[in-house]
């Protein structure tokens, strides 16, 4: 966001600054808002005091000829929750949910809310496929009526789904991380919303992840159900595929698989993919049956020993110490946490949906790599050290690795430096020359 003083009679607006920077500055860069102050707050020092500085709010009356009001008592109900979830004082049923800031969490309360409100049922990937008011209404005009098991019940399960409309005729097909089911899809529906209107994009997702059917037993056979379905939509190359974090295993093995076929891979993108590996494979075997506390005191001792690699000689011992220190100071609260018992889930469907989105993550983690004829752009997040991301893959991947490093963990880099990540994504799909057709 963006905090301004303006000029003495100098009128300025969020829509006029949007517009003037985007003719200067990549779109990661420009502010997703602004706030316009008399004065910025200052400590008794002099300094800025960031701690004063107000939260931005929306202000819909900036651009009066972007309003329509809601037409039906549908929209009605959805602007008004739209309204509440994303706190601005109304909403255009034409106003794109993640242009207005919303992100995953809002889009889970949002839809959280639309079906308490209606009372219906509806998966959260409906919100990607329809992200304004309007849409979002005609969407539901025509099932309202009916629940979402009744429809499961008469169509067959769809590995495919459609997670943002462009200009261009050919799929960019993406994947997921986590245990690629449908609310994976939210943390990626801004970033698909900053790659560009002219990529259309669709989502595979897996049969496992909402608990009704078993994962596939391997990342081959997962890889052939989701390759029918791409092939039915786009029966030739080539083929411009995108996932992230544990979701990239099944893509390597789809461009696989696609090259077997004779088929061209247009682009593979990994981002933040880890190379599966026998060693990974059996730390993730441990990290099931530790306690919580237990996977907790794990976790940190891998990273301080691999803190300790890079250390020189010299600074190895004062590190070893501090931490041993803490250790100590600590080992009252950690003997503590281990007396604690284990949370049980008693509900029986929750102990069901729990071992089948385990059974995918095994089931990928299981996989071992052949190789790939051919290159692989990979984005990887700084602080989790780019290197270890891609130990192991110049192994299997035959052609160039391309590494694009963006700011942030694991878990930042996608939300906080989304814009960023966005861009780089264009500028490979560009590169690449995936246009519009």
């Amino acid at each position: 966001m963006a905090y301004i003083v303006a000029n003495a009679n100098t009128k300025l607006n969020s829509q006029h600054l949007r517009l003037y920077l985007k003719e200067k500055l990549p779109e990661y860069m420009i502010p997703t808002a602004f706030v316009f102050l008399a004065s910025l707050p200052l400590t008794p020092n002099g300094k800025l005091d960031r701690r004063a500085l107000p939260e931005p709010v929306l202000d819909r009356r900036e651009d009066p000829t972007g309003y329509v009001a809601p037409r039906t008592a549908v929209e009605q109900v959805l602007a008004g929750i739209w309204a509440e979830v994303l706190r601005v004082e109304r909403v255009s049923i034409h106003d794109n949910f993640f242009d207005l800031g919303g992100h995953s969490l809002m889009g889970i309360r949002l839809i959280d809310h639309v079906c308490k409100e209606l009372q219906i049922e509806l998966p959260v990937r409906r919100l990607f496929e329809c992200p304004t008011v309007a849409r979002l209404a005609g969407s539901l005009d025509a099932d309202l009526s009916r629940a979402t098991t009744d429809r499961r019940a008469n169509s067959p399960w769809r590995y495919l789904i459609e997670l943002k409309p462009g200009q261009g005729k050919q799929p960019i097909f993406f994947l997921p991380g986590g245990v690629g089911g449908d609310h994976e899809f939210l943390v990626y529906a801004r970033l698909t919303h900053f790659v560009g209107d002219k990529y259309t994009f669709y989502g595979l997702r897996a049969r496992s992840a909402d608990g009704t059917e078993l994962a596939h037993p391997s990342v081959e056979e997962m890889a052939t159900d989701y390759l029918s379905e791409m092939r039915e939509l786009q029966p030739e190359g080539p083929y411009f595929i995108v996932a992230e974090c544990i979701g990239g295993i099944v893509a390597y093995e789809i461009a696989r698989q696609l090259q077997s076929q004779g088929q061209r891979v247009g682009l593979l993108a990994l981002m933040d993919t880890g190379c599966p590996s026998t060693a990974g494979y059996l730390r993730y075997r441990l990290r099931r049956i530790l306690t919580p506390w237990q996977e907790s005191y794990y976790v940190g001792l891998r990273h301080h020993l691999k803190e300790l690699k890079r250390l020189n000689w010299g600074a190895r011992l004062p590190y070893f110490l501090s931490k041993s220190k803490a250790l100590f100071r600590n080992s009252p609260q950690i003997a503590a946490n281990a007396r604690l018992p284990v949370p049980v889930i008693d509900d029986k469907d929750s102990r069901r949906l729990r071992r089948v989105q385990e059974g995918y993550i095994d089931t990928l983690s299981r996989y071992r790599p052949r190789p790939y004829d051919g290159d692989v752009i990979m984005l990887v997040n700084e602080k989790s050290h780019p290197d270890d991301l891609i130990r192991g893959w110049p192994k299997y991947i035959k052609g160039k690795i391309d590494l694009k490093k963006i700011p942030g963990d694991h878990a930042a880099y996608i939300r906080r430096y989304v814009r960023m990540v966005g861009a780089a994504l264009k500028e490979c799909l560009d590169g690449v020359g995936c246009l519009p057709s």
